[in-house]
């Protein structure tokens, strides 16, 4: 037999579900008021993951450039040498190119508690500073919009100008990192900023005297745990990586116009990875010379490391030995890649690149662990590379064979990669704890703490030690005597 409800218990269970259904709506809605207000303030590096209806895919378009069209200029950089105008990237004799960044030789440096000058910067971000002439330039978030582009004096470290990039609300992001995670690039008069909306990637442009030039929106974005690519400059093409699992792509884009010279799909591995373009001048090589005087771009992530012709934007090669989520940027020395992952499993790859464009040889692999970094990217220096990992491990490698010279242990968990100073190796660890480690054993030679956590990869240029920390940036001098000055235009 069927027991009917009554109306008035009818009535009362309607009751009881409105009532916790306006209970559950009024306390979405205070938490998330709450979130608003205090979250970005008490927690500038809270994850925000994002909540939002779904969306149609867009699919992206690739393009290239007529063929027979000339597209690359014969341009070179167009400020001082020894400038640090992107990601890992030096200027020398009026060319960018990627490099490990290096003071000038000079006896080792040993910290300061009186640093040159320190700035307090008035929001976060993990994207380091870059330098052109006496200027530096670095991007700055508040933990949510709007991200902007502020540009200091190298010597002083006083304000020149700050210049708004955009106001538009920022895609979810992971605890550790920030808004403000894509190091800037120059060409020696203009500042070029990727930067990612909730749904897109955008690249603008700044003249030096902080005046918005141009802005382009280069595709879909999706991602769990933000935007960190880095643009790299050459040849008056600015090149920008967005990794995705959607419709991940890589382009290249006009530096005086803005316009889109290329794109191309990235690898569909249903993962997102966070490195950087590395852009090589090819040393011209036999019969493939006319091929070799190219620059080419190397892209690793998403399960694979690849190669584009910097004009056209044509691959070059292609090959696997990575897994679908990259951290780092791949490091190149000469002819010689390395390549990281760090998820689903722990990869380190060296590939020999062939000038011609052949398919890379694979000098060596790792797949341990606590052998291969996440986050922090490898350095490689004088025929040797340099790992810190995550988890506070240092070790250093025969670039060519992949043996361990040595390995030390020293603590900390990092983000920042290591960097060169005076012929050491500078560490520095979330907390703002920083190492000096000889090159040729890895003993430790000095340590010194910042105030406040490091996050942002250390820059050296002509004598200076640039650190961004969460609450400031510091510059030491790192060379005794009168500072190099940048060569005149």
């Amino acid at each position: 037999m069927s027991r009917r409800l009554s109306p008035d218990r009818i009535k009362l269970c309607l009751g009881i579900a409105a009532a916790v259904a306006t209970a559950v709506f009024l306390g979405w809605r205070v938490l998330g008021f709450v979130e608003e207000v205090w979250g970005p303030e008490a927690n500038p590096f809270a994850p925000r993951p994002a909540i939002v209806a779904p969306r149609p895919i867009e699919r992206i378009k690739e393009f290239a450039p007529a063929a027979g069209s000339v597209v690359l200029r014969d341009v070179s950089y167009a400020a001082g040498a020894g400038d640090v105008p992107g990601w890992r990237v030096r200027a020398d004799d009026r060319v960018a190119e990627a490099h490990p960044e290096i003071a000038a030789e000079a006896a080792p440096w040993r910290g300061s508690a009186a640093p040159a000058w320190r700035r307090p910067l008035a929001g976060q971000g993990n994207s380091s500073p870059i330098v052109v002439g006496e200027r530096i330039v670095l991007t700055i978030a508040d933990g949510g919009p709007p991200l902007r582009l502020v540009c200091v004096s190298l010597e002083t470290g006083t304000d020149i100008w700050r210049q708004l990039v955009s106001r538009e609300p920022f895609p979810p992001r992971h605890e550790k990192t920030s808004d403000a995670a894509s190091t800037p690039c120059s060409d020696g008069e203009r500042v070029f900023v990727a930067h990612a909306t909730a749904d897109a990637v955008h690249l603008s442009a700044f003249s030096l005297d902080g005046r918005s030039l141009w802005k382009t929106r280069l595709g879909p974005f999706t991602a769990r745990w933000g935007f960190t690519c880095s643009p790299a400059w050459a040849r008056g093409l600015v090149v920008v990586g967005a990794d995705n699992p959607e419709e991940g792509f890589l382009a290249a884009v006009d530096g005086e116009t803005g316009r889109e010279v290329w794109r191309r799909r990235r690898p569909r591995a249903g993962d997102e990875s966070y490195s950087s373009p590395v852009i090589v001048a090819a040393v011209p090589s036999g019969a493939a010379a006319a091929t070799a005087a190219e620059p080419h771009v190397v892209m690793a992530g998403l399960g694979r490391i690849e190669s584009h012709a910097l004009g056209s934007g044509r691959t070059l090669w292609g090959t696997g030995g990575i897994a679908g989520t990259s951290g780092a940027t791949a490091a190149v020395a000469g002819d010689i890649c390395v390549a990281t992952s760090g998820y689903p499993t722990r990869a380190m790859v060296a590939l020999r690149m062939d000038p011609g464009g052949a398919a890379p040889a694979v000098l060596w692999k790792e797949d341990r662990d606590s052998e291969v970094p996440y986050v922090p990217s490898p350095l490689a220096h004088a025929g040797r590379l340099y790992v810190v990992h995550d988890d506070g491990m240092a070790h250093c490698r025969d670039l060519v064979t992949g043996k361990v010279v040595w390995k030390r242990r020293v603590g900390g968990t990092f983000t920042a990669s290591p960097v060169l100073v005076n012929g050491e190796l500078l560490c520095a660890d979330e907390s703002g704890r920083c190492m000096l480690l000889d090159l040729d054993d890895g003993t430790a030679r000095h340590e010194f703490s910042l105030t406040g956590g490091c996050f942002a990869t250390p820059v050296v240029v002509r004598g200076r030690l640039l650190v961004r920390t969460t609450q400031e940036l510091v510059a030491f001098e790192v060379v005794a005597g009168p500072r190099a000055s940048p060569r005149d235009r």
